[in-house]
């Protein structure tokens, strides 16, 4: 899309409009563990950015694949006519269990795509935080790369907005696995510290800035060790 999403969010914020925000995946998306959520630090930041001007929805659904996501959008995103929906979804579908082909996952993603868009909701699909790959097994590790690679190619397909964390987060276990193991909870979902981390980054996609608070300071630094290595 030709706009970009923080100019999407200043522009309706300085003309009063207010927005509705649905998250809507599977468990990445899905409030698992006490403590602070990835969408709920974009929260924050758009309010200490544009003021209290929007809503958030919360409805991820941990175990979820795209189809499954396809089956309940009607009643879990559409009915509360979103103007902006966070998409993240691939892991389940990747499951070797499932059997779902890569060609079956992408159709499903794009449909979800389709229908935000018919309904004039600006769809934003991100891509997964880093796997830890080492400790998963090796097939559904490949089909998870494959996922998450088709996340891109729907979203430049389709015209939908990508949050590419997983180019970030690579970056991140390749290069400090140390301080990327502190930020998981098991190869596929994260901790508090990992939630902060890619909320950060949603926050930063926006435009948003990320109110100063003693909470967030690690976050904030482990942000800031992921811009350097991403930097260079």
């Amino acid at each position: 899309m030709s706009t970009s999403l923080s100019t999407f969010l200043a522009e309706r914020a300085k003309a009063g409009q207010h927005t509705r925000v649905v998250a809507f995946g599977s468990s990445n998306t899905e409030r698992r563990l006490a403590g602070m959520h990835w969408f709920d630090l974009f929260e924050l930041a758009y309010k200490a950015t544009h003021g209290r001007v929007f809503t958030c929805i919360n409805t991820g659904r941990g175990g979820d694949t795209a189809q499954q996501l396809l089956e309940r959008m009607e009643r879990d995103c559409l009915a509360y006519q979103p103007d902006l929906a966070f998409v993240t979804v691939g892991g389940n579908d990747a499951n070797p269990p499932r059997n779902i082909s890569g060609e079956t996952y992408a159709a499903s993603l794009t449909e979800i795509v389709r229908r935000l868009q018919a309904i004039g909701c600006v769809p934003v699909l991100q891509t997964y935080y880093a796997d830890d790959r080492a400790n998963m097994d090796p097939v559904f590790a490949a089909n998870f790369v494959r996922n998450m690679e088709l996340v891109r190619t729907v979203a430049c397909q389709t015209g939908a907005h990508l949050i590419d964390h997983l180019k970030r987060w690579e970056v991140l276990r390749e290069r400090c696995y140390s301080v990327y193991r502190g930020l998981i909870v098991d190869p596929l979902h994260l901790n508090e510290a990992g939630n902060l981390l890619l909320g950060f980054d949603v926050a930063g996609a926006f435009g948003l800035q990320v109110p100063e608070h003693p909470h967030l300071r690690e976050a904030r630094a482990t942000h800031a060790l992921l811009n350097t290595l991403c930097a260079k």
